[in-house]
């Protein structure tokens, strides 16, 4: 008997690589076929020539923070092409629409050579297939600038092609003001946890940070151990009014070395101008929290 539990158990062992390596071999064929799969939007070579102080230049958790199995409406926006790919994180904000950052996009028109998704799990490692959804349009905030990051125009949206089937965040549209500097700042992102390292990559991670100071466009955020990096860019910045959440920033640039501070796009105040717009194009009838 004990031989024989001894056999079952390396014909399960042998059955459970099997099916891992099958299952790596889906992931892979999911970037290859992209070029030939319908629904994705393509994007132009300025998705990688952006400025090194971008902390979204490739895929790449947060510094210093956990693991976060929660959250389920921040997703990532993946960027394809024949060689790379890189990721940026992004919040829904209504059932096709997700906030993002303008330089993790085009800027002008979509080309012919990348592909946009988004990616609706926790950990790009050991994802499937369908957890990539297909993208319709990216709109770039019309005032960004590339490389011009402290003007806090770096702010755009990635619109899926059939609802996400997750539930929107609701964005801050309450003023940040220096009445609020101190208070706590919880990011969500798929960045980096070594700066160093690339390969610490594309699992969903989150951090708390404290607000220092407020700009007409930006928060800035700071920690003694805790960062966002690489691969947070686009992700969200989270505050508490009444106990509820809300999208008060949009990560946008920081240290190279992502060990000080880091700063966001204010929410607030492109909430009505340039998100909404968007949302009732796309998902028509839908109030957004």
């Amino acid at each position: 008997m004990c031989c024989a539990m001894k056999t079952e158990l390396a014909t399960l062992r042998v059955c459970a690589a099997r099916l891992q390596l099958a299952r790596s071999a889906v992931v892979a064929a999911l970037a290859l076929f992209a070029w030939s799969v319908g629904g994705c939007v393509v994007a132009t070579e300025e998705d990688f020539t952006e400025d090194p102080r971008a902390i979204g230049v490739e895929e790449s958790e947060i510094i210093g923070g956990s693991v976060d199995k929660g959250d389920k409406s921040v997703v990532s926006v993946v960027v394809w092409n024949q060689q790379v790919s890189r990721t940026c994180s992004g919040t829904v904000v209504s059932p096709r629409v997700v906030l993002t950052a303008a330089h993790c996009l085009a800027v002008g028109d979509v080309g012919s050579k990348n592909v946009v998704q988004i990616f609706v799990g926790n950990d790009s490692a050991a994802a499937w297939p369908w957890l990539y959804k297909s993208v319709m349009a990216v709109h770039v905030n019309p005032k960004y600038v590339t490389g011009e990051f402290a003007a806090g125009n770096d702010i755009a949206v990635v619109v899926a092609k059939k609802p996400l089937g997750l539930a929107a965040v609701p964005m801050n549209r309450l003023a940040v003001t220096l009445s609020d500097i101190g208070d706590s700042v919880r990011f969500v992102g798929y960045g980096r946890t070594n700066v160093n390292d690339s390969g610490s990559a594309g699992q969903k991670h989150q951090a708390t940070l404290q607000l220092d100071s407020v700009s007409s466009t930006l928060l800035k955020t700071s920690s003694l151990t805790s960062f966002t990096c690489s691969g947070d860019s686009g992700g969200p910045g989270f505050i508490k009014r009444g106990g509820i959440e809300y999208v008060a920033g949009v990560v946008s640039f920081g240290a190279p070395k992502c060990n000080t501070s880091n700063s966001s796009v204010r929410v607030d105040v492109h909430a009505t101008s340039f998100v909404d717009p968007y949302i009732a194009q796309y998902d028509p009838g839908f109030k957004a929290p």
